[in-house]
């Protein structure tokens, strides 16, 4: 019986011993600039949506400018700003600029796919943040080439 059990402990240590090394994660989000977890709550609220009202979730982190910008909310209609993410997921890059300001790198792909498996090209888009009473909200997004210089990687998903 002690020989089962110091083989099972010997076993046991050796088995430790060549476990693989931790890896490392990403940095978590307390150490990240609220204007990029503001972005990245975006992007999280629009690919955990379960419904269309879902996304109203990520809606209501735009500014009243934003709400009112064609190029965010088509048409200035909430329904039309659900209608277009409701197809779509992402898979994002985000960059801090300073100045209030985050590039993401995003990738598209269809909702009911539950990866990237057709995805969109890579296109980089730029968000300018605000800080109000509300918290840090979205007020502008728009099309970019790629972040700037200075610019850096702050978060993938």
């Amino acid at each position: 019986m002690n020989k089962i059990m110091l083989f099972m402990l010997s076993f046991l240590l050796f088995f430790t011993a060549c476990a693989p090394a931790p890896t490392s994660t990403p940095a978590s989000l307390e150490s990240t600039p609220a204007f990029v977890e503001t972005v990245d709550a975006f992007y999280r609220k629009i690919n955990e949506a379960q419904s269309k009202e879902d996304l109203l979730l990520a809606f209501n982190l735009l500014t009243t400018m934003a709400m009112g910008n064609p190029k965010i909310v088509p048409l200035g209609d909430v329904s039309k700003f659900q209608d277009k993410w409701w197809e779509s997921k992402v898979s994002y890059k985000l960059y801090d600029c300073g100045e209030n300001v985050v590039f993401a790198e995003e990738t598209l792909y269809p909702r009911s796919n539950s990866s990237p498996v057709t995805p969109t090209p890579p296109h980089f888009m730029r968000f300018d943040l605000m800080q109000s009473e509300e918290g840090t909200l979205i007020d502008n997004i728009t099309r970019a080439d790629a972040p700037r210089e200075g610019c850096v990687l702050v978060l993938e998903q």
